[in-house]
């Protein structure tokens, strides 16, 4: 069973694009504690490290640059959902 949720990947997946939590968690608009709280969480539920923090820099371990290509995937195809839900929707609407 996958043990983890999307504001978690969504958290994850920003704070390895952008090489930061405090930007990751202003494009979230969330704090950056919650932020940095949520990746220790996915972490443990996956049981392994995700990401190197030496300073200022962050940086993706190998299992954790293997999540975050899965991430892009994953909130790649539900924002495609997302959009094909919207334009059907739109449509439905124009027809009553």
């Amino acid at each position: 069973m996958i043990n983890f949720t999307l504001k978690q990947l969504y958290s994850f997946e920003a704070v390895i694009r952008l090489s930061s939590f405090t930007k990751a968690s202003k494009e979230l608009n969330i704090t950056q504690p919650a932020v940095y709280m949520q990746i220790q969480q996915l972490q443990k539920n996956i049981g392994s490290d995700l990401v190197n923090i030496k300073g200022k820099s962050i940086h993706p371990t190998f299992i954790g640059n293997k999540l975050y290509q899965t991430c892009l995937k994953v909130i790649n195809k539900l924002e495609q959902t997302k959009s094909d839900i919207e334009k059907t929707l739109n449509l439905n609407s124009r027809h009553i």
